[in-house]
């Protein structure tokens, strides 16, 4: 194949050429975010997963290695790398039952609709699984109170 310029015209590169960088792009482009910054990135750039992780593993420095996550830490639903925290989170803290991505989110971000905090374990669990342990909760003893106002006013209607 002859490289030398085309005859079209001087700085002008030959169809082989173009169609060759256009290969690569559109390969480049199908590629995951993942392996993007992999391939592209030197791991030194973006940071190792650290204790970060464990309050945003949407960072990128969460994303694991090539050689998967450090050993300190699991993989979360969403592929990315977590501090292993098998007893809870740390104090001030708190995760949520259905939420599969490790994260601890503050105690001042309340829990979802239908749950509150379990005290045997910082975790947003489903408030009438709660409030069966544990009948003495502020939240369940003002939910139940909550349901007995609402079914007398329906009684004296």
């Amino acid at each position: 194949m002859n490289l030398s310029r085309s005859k079209n015209g001087p700085g002008q590169l030959p169809y082989a050429i173009i169609i060759i960088i256009l290969s690569i792009t559109i390969l480049l482009g199908s590629a995951s975010i993942t392996d993007r910054i992999d391939a592209s990135s030197n791991r030194s750039e973006i940071g190792q997963p650290d204790r970060d992780c464990l309050f945003n593993p949407s960072l990128p420095k969460c994303i694991p290695g090539p050689e998967g996550c450090p050993e300190e830490f699991a993989m979360n639903s969403h592929e990315r790398c977590v501090p292993k925290h098998a007893g809870g989170c740390p104090e001030g803290y708190h995760s949520h039952e259905n939420d599969e991505s490790g994260r601890c989110i503050p105690d001042n971000i309340p829990c979802n609709e239908g749950y509150i905090i379990n005290p045997d374990y910082p975790e947003c669990q489903l408030m009438e699984q709660v409030c069966n342990e544990h009948p003495n909760l502020t939240d369940c003893t003002s939910e139940v109170n909550a349901l007995q106002n609402s079914s007398n006013a329906m009684l004296d209607s």
